[in-house]
């Protein structure tokens, strides 16, 4: 028996996010990162009569790694004055769709951290760890009070890679005295954030081959969330904060 057709447009979509890892992963590498070949997995929360999927990985997170040393520098790690050790970027993503709205994201948390190892201590620390996060009330169709749309929250305690930081040993030390507040950001999704990192940590001339190849190759997924579009869509000053928050007053021109 064939796969039914509404799996096999959610399938569309493992497709479109597996060839932007893909592509990412290549300018990764030839940027001089050590990273795993990442395998995206179309998952069901519950089975067997699903409604929902989740999209993930197989190990959890995606890793690239760097020397940190003389003659290979990296931009993140000279603004920190590191000079030598391993610089280490985790990026763990969970995204949820609707097996018969595949396109129209529903839920998602990505979370980056960027961890250090200093060659002469022999210890890992926590330099910066960033939850990207949406997420609404099914019935209400809208985020909770006073969380915007999209959001990012710098922490010392990221939910999705706590576990892994804890087995091993990370010291996160340096983070703690941050306050874990809310701040809106766009439609930050799997896609978004993997294009933030690259421009943040390729060379020039990798990034520019990995814009042009998404871009040449249509490979950023057309996912939106519905919610956020329609929000967007009626605001005549589509970029006020007013609105990327729940308890929106009736159509008006604000």
């Amino acid at each position: 028996m064939g796969r039914p057709p509404i799996l096999l447009t959610a399938m569309d979509v493992h497709g479109y996010y597996q060839g932007l890892l893909d592509k990412f992963t290549k300018c990764g590498q030839d940027s001089g990162f050590t990273i795993p070949s990442p395998v995206l997995r179309l998952r069901a929360l519950h089975p067997p009569d699903a409604e929902w999927y989740a999209l993930d990985l197989v190990d959890g997170h995606l890793s690239l790694k760097t020397d940190i040393a003389p003659g290979n520098p990296n931009g993140f790690a000279e603004a920190l004055g590191i000079e030598l050790g391993e610089l280490e970027i985790l990026i763990h993503p969970r995204e949820q769709i609707r097996i018969d709205d595949p396109w129209n994201i529903k839920r998602s948390q990505v979370e980056v951290a960027y961890l250090y190892y200093d060659l002469t201590t022999d210890k890992t620390s926590l330099l910066l760890a960033v939850h990207f996060d949406f997420s609404v009330d099914e019935a209400t169709q809208e985020p909770p009070k006073a969380h915007p749309l999209f959001h990012a929250t710098l922490t010392h305690n990221p939910m999705q890679l706590k576990g892994l930081l804890q087995q091993r040993k990370v010291d996160v030390a340096r983070m703690k005295g941050v306050p874990e507040v809310r701040l809106p950001t766009a439609h930050m999704t799997l896609p978004s954030v993997l294009m933030s990192v690259a421009a943040d940590n390729f060379p020039s001339v990798q990034f520019a081959a990995f814009l042009r190849g998404v871009r040449e190759n249509r490979l950023y997924p057309t996912m939106v969330n519905e919610l956020f579009k329609k929000r967007m869509d009626r605001q005549k000053n589509r970029m006020r904060s007013c609105a990327w928050y729940a308890d929106l007053p009736p159509l008006t021109a604000w």
